[in-house]
């Protein structure tokens, strides 16, 4: 029943938002991310790639998961709720 919420969750619409200097904000479900993106890698980026700030939050708990400023303050691990997982993992796969 959980795995069907969390996959409920990620399915529902994303509303993005470009705050500009290479900010943008998106919202899946319960969970608000904005990202630092730009257009070539770097080694401060998440996995050296193109994100080199993602903060992403839990709308309900007001409870921030999620925290990379060019290092990792919250790394995704065992206690990241699975929805909070899936959302990270589709905007590395469109942004980074």
């Amino acid at each position: 029943m959980v795995k069907q919420n969390t996959q409920h969750e990620t399915r529902q619409k994303c509303s993005r938002k470009d705050l500009g200097n290479n900010w943008t904000e998106l919202e899946y479900g319960r969970y608000k991310v904005q990202i630092k993106h730009f257009k070539e890698k770097s080694k401060f980026g998440i996995n050296k790639g193109k994100i080199s700030k993602f903060w992403l939050k839990d709308i309900k708990t007001n409870k921030a998961l999620i925290n990379f400023d060019r290092g990792w303050d919250r790394r995704v691990n065992a206690k990241t709720p699975k929805g909070a997982k899936s959302v990270y993992n589709k905007i590395l796969r469109e942004f980074n």
